[in-house]
């Protein structure tokens, strides 16, 4: 037998919520994972699976919380959701105003306006909606927000408010048992396979939506029934279920990585493992492995160790500015464990139950709406006053460059719309050089339109990048291109511009890689290399055969860290040698690119190609920042200045050669 009684009245009475040393456990594995994971030691790197245990430890006591209550016939709504409040905002509201205080020191502007968003998000509950909806190209440094693990508390807070009453409503049916057990059967099902269809289109939504995380949380609460509906005899069964589960946890944690499908379907390994250690319980020696003093402890706090870890690494990798050693990832462990400690003792423990009569909730309540409404006026303010840009100390630019940051269209030349001779085309860097190429446009005297642009996109003929082969169906490039090449045969212009994020689909940095229609697998790095030079040899033998003529805009230098983070600290934080701890990503994949758009117009004068890498890295190191400023707004796009300033120093040969169009 199980040592640990299990009784029947959990299903069809009041179950039993007494403490269990073992869940505690449960958390320190699950925080401890996520905690190494953060700190960046290579041997978790699926240690983000963590969040998927509190999940099912969430789902188990949740659910035996309310049914224990229901069943008494004292459940209330209110009730509920007070304690969690008690449990949950005291603790996070701490976390939020100070990392807002600690952003205000710290930060730059841009990434201040994006750090207040996040805080109001975090304290509506509704962080994981607000990062799903900036996942993606556009986001790739979404790893530097301070309040970017506050996503996972929100889901649990969307869970808190629709689980009890559907429980509720399943247990006023005429056989309550056999209706709790249908809806979590169901609910979990359905969960499961939405969360399956969804993620071969949609994986973002599936990563950071409650009904699709859904299923977590019922694995967690069918341990409840399973507890009672099957009891593992003698003692061999209970070490066999909890070595089993343990190891399924740690599969996940060792083995997973940055390319594994998540949460479906790799998210069922630790959370079918995490059911087992619950279904085992804490007698077996098995688990003296994670009921130990130390485990116990370091679960007790794993709520605040979770809270605070994140932003303190944040903030530490952004005043350094550079890669942390092991010395330093340890020591972060280390301090996450020292900051977690005042923030459960004076902070978690003291609200998160009440001893006092439910009158003090009266007190309660209004102080901690209040304190919610300060933390939002707070970052509210910092939002609509973009960031604080008064912390910044005041840049002297260069007026030439300054006088050219001009309206787009003059006297009928620059980027005016159609009709016009020239057509741009591209992605987000077609957005980013719109400004540059207007004020060559006007020095050519020529007339210029800017096509809708395409994130991740380039005019290629029939290829595109994606992350995963099930993308191609919903990908927005397909229909970009296609609308590109419609309008391109309608207006017919004189002189296309094509300005796109080349390095992505032909790097080790970003997982998209080039396919076609017709692609049946992943091509790898070299195949995909092989199809982009292939199709965009394509694309411009089509562009050219009725006479037009080409000019491809080369990529921007891809660095590792956003120079904007750097050069735009506020004032009073200090700021370190920005160029030299700035490091060139991927310089083979550059120099790459670069070799095969020099050799593609080789010999030829209807087609140009414009190497802006050469041109921002004349000197060494690239000038990132001029004057103490900035050039760029985030690891590869420039700010409107740093546009210009590239115009005004490799532009002269696009100049010449749209003038001769224009003539």
């Amino acid at each position: 037998m199980l040592q640990r009684p299990i009784e029947r009245s959990a299903i069809d009475a009041k179950p039993a919520l007494a403490y269990r040393p073992e869940i505690d456990g449960m958390r320190a594995i699950a925080v401890l994972g996520v905690l190494l994971f953060h700190a960046g030691f290579p041997a978790f790197s699926g240690g983000y699976a963590g969040v998927d245990v509190f999940f099912v430890i969430s789902g188990y006591l949740i659910t035996r919380i309310i049914l224990a209550a229901i069943d008494a016939g004292e459940f209330s709504f209110i009730g509920f959701f007070v304690n969690r409040v008690r449990r949950l905002f005291p603790a996070l509201l701490t976390t939020v105003a100070i990392s807002v205080i600690l952003g205000g020191l710290l930060l730059s502007p841009p990434t201040m306006k994006k750090l207040a968003e996040a805080a109001i998000v975090s304290v509506l509950g509704v962080s994981n909606i607000y990062f799903w909806s900036e996942a993606g190209y556009w986001d790739i440094d979404s790893a530097l927000k301070p309040l970017l693990h506050i996503w996972s508390l929100s889901l649990e807070e969307q869970f808190y408010l629709l689980w009890p009453p559907l429980l509720l409503v399943a247990s006023r049916a005429q056989n309550s048992r056999r209706a709790r057990i249908a809806l979590v059967t169901m609910l979990g099902l359905a969960s499961l396979v939405a969360a399956g269809l969804l993620s071969l289109h949609h994986p973002r939504a599936t990563f950071f939506w409650m009904p699709w995380r859904a299923f977590e949380f019922m694995i967690g609460a069918a341990v409840i029934w399973l507890e009672v509906a099957v009891t593992p005899r003698g003692r061999l069964w209970p070490e066999i279920m909890a070595a089993v589960g343990l190891g399924l946890i740690l599969i996940s944690f060792l083995a997973y990585g940055d390319r594994t499908p998540f949460p479906f379907p790799a998210a069922l390994l630790p959370c079918l493992g995490s059911a087992l250690l619950i279904w085992a319980g804490g007698s077996c020696r098995t688990a003296r492995l994670w009921t130990n003093r130390a485990m116990l402890w370091t679960g007790r706090i794993s709520y605040s160790l979770y809270l605070v870890h994140w932003p303190l690494i944040i903030y530490y990798s952004w005043w350094r500015f550079e890669p942390l050693s092991e010395f330093e990832r340890t020591g972060l462990v280390i301090a996450a464990f020292v900051l977690a400690i005042p923030l459960h003792s004076l902070v978690e423990n003291r609200f998160k139950r009440s001893r006092a009569p439910r009158s003090s909730d009266a007190v309660f309540l209004p102080v901690s709406a209040a304190a919610a409404v300060g933390i939002v006026a707070l970052a509210f303010s910092a939002k609509l006053d973009d960031g604080w840009p008064w912390r910044q100390q005041q840049a002297q630019l260069d007026p030439a460059i300054l006088a050219k940051l001009t309206p787009w269209c003059r006297d009928g030349t620059g980027l005016c719309g159609p009709p016009a001779t020239v057509a741009m085309i591209g992605d987000s860097h077609a957005d980013q050089y719109a400004g540059a190429v207007a004020e060559s446009l006007k020095q050519a005297g020529a007339r210029g339109t800017l096509y809708r642009t395409v994130n991740a996109c380039a005019l290629m003929q029939d290829s595109y990048a994606v992350e995963a082969l099930r993308e191609r169906a919903t990908n927005k490039c397909r229909a970009g291109q296609r609308e590109w090449r419609d309008r391109i045969e309608a207006e017919n212009p004189a002189l296309v511009i094509l300005s796109s994020f080349w390095l992505y689909g032909v790097s080790k940095s970003y997982p998209a890689r080039y396919v076609g229609y017709d692609s049946t697998a992943m091509p790898d790095l070299a195949e995909s290399r092989a199809r982009f030079e292939r199709k965009m040899t394509e694309t411009v033998a089509w562009l050219t055969a009725s006479g037009r003529k080409v000019i491809i805009i080369g990529s921007t230098v891809l660095v590792d860290r956003s120079p904007a983070d750097c050069y735009n600290r506020p004032k009073f934080s200090g700021s370190p040698d920005c160029e030299k701890l700035n490091v060139v990503s991927e310089p083979e994949a550059q120099a790459y690119l670069s070799a095969f758009f020099h050799t593609l117009v080789a010999g030829r004068n209807d087609v140009l190609y414009v190497d802006v890498a050469s041109a921002l890295c004349s000197t060494t190191p690239c000038p990132l920042g001029e004057n103490g400023t900035s050039l760029y707004l985030d690891r590869h796009h420039l700010t409107p200045y740093g546009a210009m300033w590239v115009q005004h120093r490799a532009f002269g040969p696009l100049t010449r050669f749209a003038g001769r169009e224009a003539k």
